[in-house]
């Protein structure tokens, strides 16, 4: 069992450098008021915010795993023996991704994942500034193993399936920037399905703000013992146990993954 706390940060559309060192400043005051999880989870591109003015500005505010950002929370995960992930956008040779790292309790990075799915309606331009990731991450805290998906990367069934079934994952984080554009009111409907469908715990963690805000933390079923928790729209934080035993009683009980019909 483990303790993850999502981050529900109110973090500024940063144009210059200056800017985002003032948001990961802030996560850093964030996460050492909330100390004693194993996990804590910064929403997407949490270091340098998620605007079209700030993808202008990506020259200065990319950064690599060697950049301030890496080197931060690596030293504060290594203070507080916990795992971080946390947001940025990531210089790749003459392109930019969509980045969530973790780094864990001793200050290594455990997982990279650059956003697979690029979001291109509404307020989201990504196709515009950024390339694509091409490779599934996952990561182990103990006994736990997590997958990640960003943003628009949860609306495709068969995306969160593969991590569900063939990475065999416990725990989705879901880190958004999640704006109040046609899209949003769908959201929990699919952060939910996305959850009990594949019985794992699922984690969507976005920005604070009346724009967006609204983060859900979802359990592997829904019963009258078993709920769903979801924030309002300022600054706070969400999350719980990660149970392994709740899982393995609930797969056990509702036998949806033993009774797919493969091969269709």
């Amino acid at each position: 069992m483990i303790s993850v706390l999502g981050i529900q940060i109110n973090n500024l559309n940063a144009v210059t450098e200056k800017q985002r060192d003032y948001n990961l400043e802030h996560a850093r005051e964030l996460i050492l008021s909330q100390s004693g999880h194993d996990l804590y989870v910064l929403p997407e591109l949490s270091s340098s915010g998620y605007s079209e003015e700030t993808f202008r500005n990506l020259p200065c505010l990319a950064e690599d795993i060697d950049g301030l950002s890496c080197r931060m929370f690596s030293s504060l995960a290594k203070e507080l023996k916990c795992s971080i992930c946390f947001g940025f956008p990531r210089i790749c040779g003459k392109e930019y991704r969509i980045t969530q790292a973790v780094v864990n309790a001793g200050g290594e990075i455990s997982a990279l994942y650059d956003k697979m799915h690029m979001a291109q309606f509404g307020n989201s331009r990504e196709k515009t500034y950024f390339s694509q990731g091409n490779r599934i991450t996952t990561f182990w805290i103990g006994d736990v193993k997590i997958g990640i998906a960003l943003c628009y990367d949860f609306r495709f069934p068969e995306f969160i399936r593969e991590m569900a079934l063939k990475w065999e994952i416990d725990l989705l984080l879901h880190p958004s920037a999640f704006s109040r554009d046609g899209s949003f009111h769908s959201w929990h409907s699919f952060a939910v399905t996305r959850a009990l469908e594949n019985q794992v715990y699922l984690l969507s963690i976005n920005r604070a703000g009346e724009e967006y805000g609204q983060s859900i933390f979802c359990p592997p079923w829904i019963d009258s013992q078993l709920h769903i928790v979801t924030l309002g729209d300022k600054e706070d934080f969400i999350g719980g146990q990660i149970d392994l035993q709740l899982i393995a009683r609930v797969r056990k009980e509702y036998t949806f993954r033993a009774d797919r019909i493969r091969d269709l």
